[in-house]
């Protein structure tokens, strides 16, 4: 696998050449376009799960509105504040941050975030 930076890959040729998006791949699985934003929003979870301390999720926890100034709705429709939104609801409804294996994550998502 080849690593390049962010900036690189945004000026990849092979964005406009080899047609239109067809899935997401994340440790061998694949995962739908549809619903829109399941693919950021269960990688942006996952990372936090695995990464964070508990009482780092608990500081994000202890917050009820989230807000990126950086996001611009023109350019993208992912935001760390949406998945932190989510991740919020997830911890509310079941009283903890469970795993969800890809197809769980993906019915929750369909199921509870509208768009």
């Amino acid at each position: 696998m080849l690593n390049v930076s962010p900036k690189e890959a945004k000026r990849d040729k092979r964005l406009h050449s080899s047609g239109n998006l067809k899935a997401f791949r994340y440790q061998n699985e694949e995962f739908p376009l549809i619903p829109q934003t399941v693919f950021y929003d269960f990688i942006y979870i996952t990372a936090i799960k695995t990464s964070f301390t508990i009482d780092e999720i608990n500081a994000i926890l202890g917050y009820n509105y989230f807000t990126d100034i950086e996001f611009n709705p023109a350019k993208s429709i992912n935001t760390q504040a949406r998945s932190a939104a989510i991740l919020k609801l997830i911890v509310d409804e079941y009283g903890y941050l469970p795993f969800f294996n890809k197809e769980d994550f993906i019915q929750y998502h369909k199921e509870h975030i509208s768009y």
